[in-house]
């Protein structure tokens, strides 16, 4: 559950700080634990360590307001602060005009909680949903072509999570899906029914996931150089992240020890 109301102790300080990463690690664990299982404490310190490094650069260092960074870092991916899917995020937190660390947490408390009414739905309602279909849709074959990648993706993203799509909109939407392509791109895929697969990893995790410390298992495959054929490496990521989602469905929905 986010909660920013915490005492005002600075956690610059070594002592501090390593006791905070302590804390962290066992609140990260209760606050989402099926991500967190994939994650050994190591894994898991060393996001905790990037997104209090990041925090630090807004001028976030009490606790309360570096936790909340922190969960956000689990909810939107550990680059959430640049990613063009969340400018509400950015924009309060480079504001410079808030000078109070708490006044900042506080909005983008509130920031937060709006995009997880209208996007999450109650009880992760939509949230569910959307990850069922896209589990659904990842076993597909896709048929997309180089023309009509941007609108076929757009379309197909917008059936899979309307409620994060609408919220969103089809200017940054697109926008990521054009990244998505010149990602997958980047790794050595041609073919626009692979890029599809980096596309959802995206929308669901964050532009910054091929990288991100809390999804190793993204970057391990995509650098894996054991995989030399980018068929074979896109399949190896596509399994992968079918059996992720697959896994988070059957926690939300059946609990962590069903």
């Amino acid at each position: 559950m986010l909660n920013i109301r915490e005492d005002q102790q600075n956690v610059l300080g070594h002592t501090a700080q390593l006791h905070f990463e302590d804390e962290m690690l066992a609140h990260c664990k209760d606050f989402s634990p099926q991500l967190c299982e994939t994650l050994d404490d190591t894994q898991l310190r060393i996001a905790i360590l990037r997104a209090i490094e990041n925090a630090q650069q807004y001028g976030l260092t009490n606790r309360g307001p570096v936790r909340l960074y922190i969960e956000m870092t689990m909810l939107f991916g550990s680059d959430f602060d640049s990613d063009p899917l969340y400018p509400w995020a950015h924009k309060v937190l480079a504001n410079e005009e808030i000078d109070v660390q708490s006044d900042k947490a506080d909005l983008l408390f509130e920031k937060t909680l709006e995009y997880l009414d209208s996007v999450v739905g109650p009880d992760d309602t939509f949230a569910i949903q959307a990850l069922q279909r896209i589990s659904a849709f990842a076993q597909t074959t896709p048929a997309y072509s180089t023309h009509d990648y941007l609108s076929s993706m757009l379309h197909d993203i917008s059936m899979l999570y309307p409620e994060k799509a609408n919220y969103i909109g089809n200017v940054k939407l697109e926008s990521m899906i054009r990244k998505g392509a010149s990602k997958s791109s980047a790794y050595g895929m041609t073919n626009p029914n692979d890029w599809v697969v980096i596309t959802l990893l995206m929308f669901a995790f964050g532009h910054g996931c091929d990288h991100d410390p809390f999804y190793p298992w993204i970057s391990d495959t995509l650098t894996d150089e054991k995989i030399t054929d980018s068929e074979k490496r896109i399949k190896r990521l596509r399994k992968k992240s079918i059996t992720w989602l697959n896994q988070v469905i059957d926690w939300q929905t059946k609990g962590p020890h069903a």
